[in-house]
């Protein structure tokens, strides 16, 4: 039987079992499972990295957009924003977004997957539409 990582970790950190109960489990010794866990899991100086870097993670991120703002002058955002207008906004409000959501301060954050799926279940019900009508007019996409 192959050692299922993902299965592995979840017994690991959700149930809490030992390295040995889940490799009675998966049917390996409990070697396999630390090995194949071994990167997966924080150490924990890792763990304290990782706190230390989650607090100054909000000023990385509006750092890195100051940084990608900075590159190109305001006649060139310009530009993209008339010729790419969706990308624009997409990219403007996702790391607005997340350096909110990092300060903690996140209101109201749509998840762009919904919006895609909106808009899919948007244009299936145009097409539908469009098609009782016989494809000719009626439906203004626009």
């Amino acid at each position: 039987m192959p050692l299922d990582k993902i299965e592995a970790l979840k017994l690991r950190q959700n149930k809490g079992l030992t390295y040995e109960q889940i490799g009675a489990i998966q049917g390996v010794t409990k070697q396999a499972i630390h090995q194949a866990l071994r990167d997966l899991i924080p150490t924990s100086d890792q763990s304290t990295y990782i706190q230390q870097f989650k607090k100054i993670e909000a000023d990385i991120t509006a750092l890195k957009r100051a940084d990608a703002l900075s590159l190109v002058d305001s006649d060139t955002l310009k530009r993209w924003r008339d010729k790419f207008p969706a990308a624009f906004v997409l990219w403007y409000n996702s790391t607005y977004n997340n350096e909110r959501l990092e300060r903690g301060q996140a209101t109201d954050i749509q998840d762009v997957r919904v919006l895609k799926v909106d808009l899919d279940l948007a244009l299936d019900r145009y097409l539908e539409l469009k098609q009782v009508q016989g494809g000719a007019g009626g439906v203004d996409p626009n």
